[in-house]
C-alpha cells in the first residue's frame, strides 16, 4: 500500500506539473491501472479472510 501511494503521488505530480492532458495521458493510463490491480489484490486479500483455505 505504501508503494502503491508513493508511486500514485509521484504520477499525480509530474500530471500536474506537466499540465497538459495530451502528454500526460500515458501516465494517467497507469494510475488507472495500478488502481485496478490494487483492487484486485484486495479483494483476494478480503476472499482469504472471509473464506480461509481449509487444514490438511
Amino acid at each position: 500500500m505504501l508503494a502503491y501511494l508513493l508511486g500514485v503521488g509521484i504520477l499525480f505530480s509530474l500530471i500536474y506539473f506537466i499540465n497538459d492532458s495530451s502528454r500526460t495521458e500515458v501516465l494517467s493510463g497507469f494510475l488507472k491501472i495500478w488502481t485496478i490491480v490494487l483492487g484486485i489484490d484486495f479483494l483476494v486479500a478480503i476472499s482469504h479472510l472471509i473464506w480461509p483455505k481449509a487444514k490438511r
